[in-house]
């Protein structure tokens, strides 16, 4: 499911729900919350992820 809103399927009764979004580069995504645990797994660029435990730099086939 690319490019589909987490809310047309945060509903959905099971453990994992798995979706795809392609991002411009130098898109930044204001803090915010899940209400299940989020992986996110990046096939192309840079990710910089930060939570409150800390930043990580997501370099392109890995995941945090």
């Amino acid at each position: 499911m690319l490019n589909t809103p987490l809310s047309d399927v945060d509903h959905v009764a099971r453990p994992v729900v798995a979706i795809g979004t392609d991002y411009r580069p130098g898109t930044l995504l204001d803090f915010h919350t899940h209400r299940r645990a989020q992986f996110l797994y990046g096939m192309t660029g840079v990710m910089e992820v930060n939570t409150d435990d800390g930043t990580w730099m997501v370099p392109p086939f890995s995941g945090v």
